[in-house]
């Protein structure tokens, strides 16, 4: 995720209309692991061929 800062009430309305542009233009991978659940950390890369988008992922997860 990321932060908007409302600091008074004429940043309310430029700032939910960004949130709500950004809502509109994403969507969420899921990734179903075939390893062991060992407990342990397991780095996450997540690479585009087109540059110009954005991403926003975990860097990793434990198996658990």
């Amino acid at each position: 995720g990321r932060t908007e800062l409302v600091r008074s009430s004429r940043d309310l309305n430029p700032a939910t209309a960004s949130i709500a542009d950004e809502l509109s233009k994403q969507y969420t991978l899921g990734y179903a692991s075939s390893l062991e659940r060992d407990g342990r950390w397991h780095d996450i890369r997540v690479e585009l061929r087109n540059r110009s988008y954005r991403v926003r992922a975990r860097r990793g997860y434990v198996a658990s």
